[in-house]
């Protein structure tokens, strides 16, 4: 796919996927556009022979790292603690969208980071670590 030729690429295509999460989850990346797209068939085959060929993985698996020594180094909305859940999302929202804007899509490895951070399970496990009682801010997850 290319940008100057492909639209779909101006929408969210690619999201990572954490699991097991601690100070090593294990990392992928996925398609996140519906299934029922006119273009997904393409978006799949660019994820599967582009994207996953690249050094993608180590590089959401650092960011994941820098993440839990220091939050505000991937997410800069976090270098104060949210105040809930609904504040954590707008925050990671705010950081994927200064990404998408800088980096001119939605498809760079920030914004796919950030999209990874949006699952629910990892919302939820995030909170936890954040507010736990006596975090500093901006200070280590772990």
């Amino acid at each position: 796919m290319h940008p100057y030729f492909d639209g779909v690429l101006t929408e969210r295509i690619v999201a990572a996927r954490f699991t097991d999460l601690g100070p090593a989850p294990q990392v992928e990346t996925r398609v996140v556009l519906d299934s029922q797209h006119p273009n997904y068939a393409a978006a799949r085959f660019h994820h599967d022979n582009v994207v996953a060929r690249t050094a993608i993985l180590g590089y959401l698996a650092g960011r994941w790292a820098k993440l839990i020594l220091k939050p505000g180094l991937v997410v800069h909305n976090l270098k104060r603690n949210p105040t809930d859940r609904d504040n954590l999302v707008a925050l990671i929202e705010d950081d994927r969208d200064t990404a998408d804007n800088s980096r001119d899509g939605k498809n760079n490895w920030d914004s796919v980071m950030l999209s990874g951070l949006l699952d629910d399970d990892v919302i939820d496990w995030l909170l936890a670590k954040l507010l736990r009682p006596g975090r500093a801010p901006n200070s280590a997850l772990l």
